[in-house]
Order: structure tokens, then C-alpha cells, then sequence
């Protein structure tokens, strides 16, 4: 037996994106479709269960992941140098 072919609207819906969305995930071939004419796609709900599975995070495999995470690198502000600062005294002075 054949399953129902569904349309982007459908599946769009089904994901709760946009029109728009699906046909991105198509164009850079995350997601499977049956392309009937050039603005005519169909799928499947293998397509759909086959695009949530490669989606789905395992929770466990994140967390190993993140093991040894200490969040983003500290920023460390640059100390002038002495001519530097000369540089700037001076250019103080003559301003004022």
C-alpha cells in the first residue's frame, strides 16, 4: 500500500515552520521530498520520520558533549604600554 503523499503545506504544518522553511530544508537536502515538477514536491511520512530522527539529540550524548565546558573564553583587556601612555599624555596637553 502507498502512503498518502503530503504537500509542503502539510508538512510545514505538521512541524510548525513556515512554507518558506521547508523549502530551505529541501534545497540543502536535510530533508527528503518526491519532486513531481520543479515547484511541485511531495513526501512521505518516511521523509518526515527520517528527517526528526536525524534531528533528535540524544540528552545524554549532549551532556558528554559538554563535559569539561567551562562557558566562553574570559576576555582580557589589553594594558598599554608606557609609550603608549606618554603618547596619549601629550596629546592631552596639547588639546587643552
Amino acid at each position: 500500500m502507498i502512503d498518502p503523499l503530503l504537500t509542503t503545506d502539510d508538512v510545514a504544518t505538521r512541524l510548525g515552520i513556515p512554507v518558506p522553511e521547508v523549502r530551505r530544508l529541501v534545497r540543502r537536502r536535510e530533508l527528503a521530498c518526491i519532486q513531481l515538477s520543479p515547484r511541485r514536491r511531495r513526501f512521505t511520512e518516511k521523509h518526515l520520520a527520517d528527517f526528526l530522527q536525524r534531528k533528535t539529540v540524544d540528552i545524554v550524548e549532549k551532556k558528554s558533549v559538554l563535559k569539561g565546558y567551562n562557558g566562553p573564553p574570559k576576555r582580557v583587556e589589553k594594558r598599554k604600554n608606557s609609550t603608549q601612555i606618554n603618547h596619549v599624555a601629550e596629546v592631552r596637553k596639547l588639546c587643552h
